[in-house]
């Protein structure tokens, strides 16, 4: 769903700045019978465009998750990976560490020795 809200809200955006040069920047509004042609034009390029690349970052999006799916499913807990994607997913599940027993510690109940 945030993919295609972030395609309409680039294609939308794209063509008000096109309207926005053509009419204050260039004065072309005048000069043409109908801005929608060229509007049409842009917003179809930029929808190629952001599906490119939109496209690949939510296929990097959905190979991240898969992998930690995997993980969690044959490890019980994220095992593999980069130490910041584990703090970042530590910090986002209140936990600190991972205990004798292989249960997550909770920071509120982690005792200092």
């Amino acid at each position: 769903m945030f993919i295609v809200l972030g395609k309409v809200g680039i294609v939308v955006l794209n063509c008000f700045s096109c309207y926005m040069i053509m009419k204050y920047i260039t004065k072309d509004l005048g000069e043409i019978s109908s801005p929608a042609s060229p509007l049409v034009i842009v917003g179809i390029v930029t929808y190629v465009s952001a599906s490119i690349f939109l496209g690949l970052f939510d296929e990097a999006v959905l190979s991240m998750m898969t992998c930690l799916a995997i993980d969690t499913d044959l490890n019980d807990h994220p095992k593999f990976g980069p130490k910041t994607f584990h703090d970042t997913l530590d910090k986002f599940h209140g936990k600190t560490a991972i205990n004798d027993e292989g249960d997550w510690e909770k920071s509120a109940n982690k005792v200092d020795s």
